[in-house]
């Protein structure tokens, strides 16, 4: 019986450092910005731990990432309150004559993979908040944006939204708001930044 118990017991700790393991591995090809080596990973996590609750954040996480592509907009009209466009001038006369910018295009079947992938971890494991948390990021900045309108030097949305950024994969975004958050924000805030 001691021998079937020590048996069991390895297995499972076998389990689990090798879900931590993909956990980890997917991390770092994260901040790589490596996805194919992140697509690998997470094929064979699926392969090893189909069931594992990391393995549902993450496989969210890459469909969502890839799924956004970043475009070169010209347009002839005025770019919307907050969007950030360059003027286009005509030569000789400096009339402006249109206004280039960028947008954030996202390919529909990654994101129906991505939320397809955190609906079968939220059916998986309901008590895992995360899951429910982190797929609403997007949905999260609406409001959170509009009160940086209202006061933007509060730290604690500029917080808030410097986190929403880092979570969905936008550094650069992310980078700005941390650097709003150390120019108005208390000690603490500072040293979390």
């Amino acid at each position: 019986m001691k021998k079937i118990t020590c048996i069991f017991l390895l297995i499972i700790i076998a389990l689990y450092v090798n879900a931590q393991s993909y956990y980890e591995d997917f991390k770092t090809c994260l901040q790589k910005g490596d996805t194919t080596k992140q697509y690998e990973i997470l094929k064979k996590w699926k392969k090893d731990s189909p069931k594992d609750a990391e393995l549902f954040t993450c496989l969210f996480n890459y469909y969502f990432l890839i799924s956004g592509k970043e475009i070169v907009v010209i347009n002839a009209g005025k770019p919307s309150k907050g969007e950030n466009a360059g003027a286009l001038l005509s030569q000789g006369d400096d009339m402006v004559k249109g206004y280039i910018g960028s947008r954030i295009d996202y390919d529909k079947s990654n994101l129906k993979n991505a939320f397809e992938s955190i609906n079968k971890g939220i059916q998986l494991y309901p008590d895992r908040l995360d899951m429910r948390f982190g797929k609403n990021f997007d949905k999260a900045l609406v409001p959170l944006l509009k009160a940086e309108k209202i006061n933007p030097e509060d730290f604690i949305v500029l917080n808030n939204i410097a986190f929403a950024y880092k979570e969905m994969g936008n550094k650069e975004k992310a980078m700005a708001y941390y650097k709003k958050v150390i120019k108005y924000g208390d000690a603490e805030a500072k040293m979390q930044a």
